[in-house]
């Protein structure tokens, strides 16, 4: 997660000016559009596999920044319209990012007269914190599968923000890209929706060259999710990370269980657990969020939306989906995403 306290527009590298973003039936060989808008269209032949059956050929996004210099980051956003003439119920994301990339997310625009925007520098996460984010990413090559009878509603020509968060840490000038392609249930199938919560702490404190951690810190969940299902967690770090634990706990103070732990910890590209069955936290219990550094820099660390500045986060995907605010911090639990974007 690239998010940060009050961000500016960027990430506080330079902006690259070459961007661009296409979207189109990349599956079938078809041409793209431009980067200024257009509808996606759904690609030929199948989803890929592994996947939920999917009612429909899958729509394919994707985002390409152009002359990505040595040592420069940003994050860049587009807003596209799907093609889908009818609500479609989303059961599986299969994402590819290429080098250079931290994140990549696909978030589903919620508001009235949500529209098409072109390619623009934009404050981190600001599709997955006002709308609804349906796949946060990492890993070079992941997919997001919903459980049986599980998936993201999107209405009618849905519009679509993609996020992409770069950082060029080699001597070449590169393009940095990455797609999504979206599969539907097929229709009327009546799934139960699904969405993601971002739950994490700003309570961050490394000094130079040194090891630190946050501790074990509890996080209650508001009322609101008693009773959902999470099947899937992700944890996230920038790159001095170590490991990631997250536990669930019946209340503050109770011996907690890990659900999280995954050993050895890649922080650019940590697992995404699934939990089958799914996993529940008891009535007025929570999380127990832990986050371990080893910072090899000379300069001491703090949060940051930078990759060069430290994070302490984890996504829980669950269902049913909640009327709820689907950003959960430490200390204040499910705040306004003006805490991250500020106003």
């Amino acid at each position: 997660m690239a998010s940060g306290g009050v961000p500016g527009a960027g990430s506080g590298g330079a902006v690259s000016t070459g961007g661009s973003a296409v979207v189109g039936a990349a599956a079938a060989g078809g041409a793209a559009a431009g980067s200024t808008g257009g509808a996606a269209t759904s690609a030929g032949g199948s989803g890929a596999a592994g996947a939920q059956g999917t009612g429909a050929t899958p729509y394919t996004l994707s985002i390409t920044i152009g002359s990505v210099a040595p040592g420069e980051e940003n994050t860049q956003c587009i807003q596209q319209r799907l093609s889908n003439t009818a609500p479609i119920e989303v059961n599986k994301l299969h994402n590819v990012l290429s080098n250079g990339s931290h994140h990549f997310i696909v978030s589903a625009l919620t508001a009235a007269g949500a529209d098409v925007a072109p390619l623009t520098p934009c404050k981190p996460f600001q599709g997955a914190l006002t709308g609804e984010p349906l796949a946060i990413t990492q890993k070079k090559d992941d997919t997001v599968v919903t459980p049986d009878g599980v998936g993201y509603a999107l209405a009618a020509s849905q519009v679509v923000h993609l996020e992409l968060h770069y950082i060029n840490t080699t001597t070449d000038t590169l393009n940095v890209s990455a797609q999504t392609e979206i599969s539907a249930a097929a229709a009327g199938a009546g799934l139960q929706e699904a969405s993601v919560l971002l739950i994490g702490t700003l309570n961050i404190s490394i000094p130079a060259m040194a090891a630190a951690s946050t501790g074990p810190r509890f996080i209650a969940m508001p009322s609101q999710v008693d009773g959902v299902s999470y099947y899937a967690i992700t944890g996230h770090t920038h790159r001095m990370g170590k490991s990631v634990q997250v536990s669930s706990a019946s209340a503050n103070g109770a011996s907690p269980t890990v659900v999280y732990a995954p050993m050895p910890y890649d922080w650019d590209a940590p697992e995404l657990k699934e939990f089958s069955p799914a996993m529940h936290i008891p009535t007025g219990g929570g999380f127990t969020l832990q986050c371990d550094w080893q910072n090899t820099s000379n300069s001491a660390l703090a949060f940051g939306e930078s990759a060069l500045n430290e994070m302490c986060f984890f996504w829980a995907y669950y269902y049913p989906k909640k009327t709820i605010s689907n950003l959960i911090i430490d200390g204040f639990g499910a705040v306004d995403p003006s805490l991250i974007l500020g106003k």
